[in-house]
């Protein structure tokens, strides 16, 4: 019997190529959120510390009250902008998020398809050796003289 051969082999690796690239996308989305997040984290420590270092300092002049309430301004403003930052990649990772389902299922469609036709072809492959082994006894009982 010929060998396995599925017909649509190229469109399944190609999908599999699909799904592992939609995958890369997340995987990159989900990396730019984490480091909102650290950013957004470290502001707020950065903001603190200054606030710490303010408190502690026994010699304060107006110039140093200026200072901390611009660097707070500043803290509330990058913070808004992180957080907006935030939310979009927040929704551009459920976007992607369904296309990978998506594209994960494409594939797995095509998988189905091969894992059925690869369970068809054995089976007819175990039905012609079978026929064959079959054959081949039913001949030598013949030679051996025992079938006439």
């Amino acid at each position: 019997m010929k060998k396995f051969r599925f017909p649509l082999e190229r469109a399944r690796a190609w999908r599999r190529t699909l799904w592992e690239q939609e995958e890369a996308k997340l995987d990159r989305l989900l990396a730019e959120r984490n480091s909102l997040r650290r950013r957004r984290m470290m502001l707020a420590q950065t903001i603190a510390a200054a606030g710490q270092r303010l408190a502690l300092s026994t010699n304060l002049t107006s110039d140093d009250l200026n200072l901390m309430a611009h660097v707070e301004r500043y803290g509330r403003e990058e913070d808004r902008r992180l957080d907006a930052s935030e939310a979009r990649t927040a929704s551009d990772i459920e976007r992607q998020r369904a296309a990978v389902l998506e594209a994960r299922r494409r594939y797995e469609v095509l998988e189905k398809l091969r894992e059925n036709q690869f369970d068809q072809w054995n089976r007819e492959l175990t039905r012609e050796q079978e026929t064959q082994t079959a054959e081949l006894a039913i001949g030598r009982w013949r030679r051996s003289g025992s079938g006439a």
